[in-house]
């Protein structure tokens, strides 16, 4: 957790600079040209995603994010995308989620 908090707030880190130059419109194969060396969260989005998939879980953000980086979508648009989703309750399949991974709710 400290090191999400801290590649998400560093003006430091590589993580954060994406973001940041993808919300000036900047595409991903600029960004990467640029950077001094690798920006995981990039490529991590992709196993995520396709982790979430495995286990049928919905990642609205990540697939934004997935869709910013490599389909060229605006960050503008993913945020008025993923604004404009209806509301449901984020833990109502957890249980399910995390039988899926062998474990129950309050165990890990």
């Amino acid at each position: 957790m400290g090191d999400l908090i801290a590649t998400c707030g560093s003006p430091l880190s590589r993580n954060h600079r994406l973001g940041e130059e993808l919300a000036k419109g900047r595409t991903w194969a600029e960004i990467e040209a640029t950077l001094p060396g690798t920006a995981e969260g990039a490529y991590t989005v992709r196993a995520a995603l396709a982790l979430a998939g495995r286990l049928g879980v919905e990642m609205p953000i990540a697939r934004e994010v997935e869709r910013a980086l490599f389909d060229g979508k605006s960050v503008q648009r993913c945020l008025v995308d993923l604004l404009a989703r209806e509301s449901k309750d984020e833990l109502a399949d957890y249980g399910r989620w995390m039988a899926r991974l062998g474990e129950r709710p309050g165990q890990g």
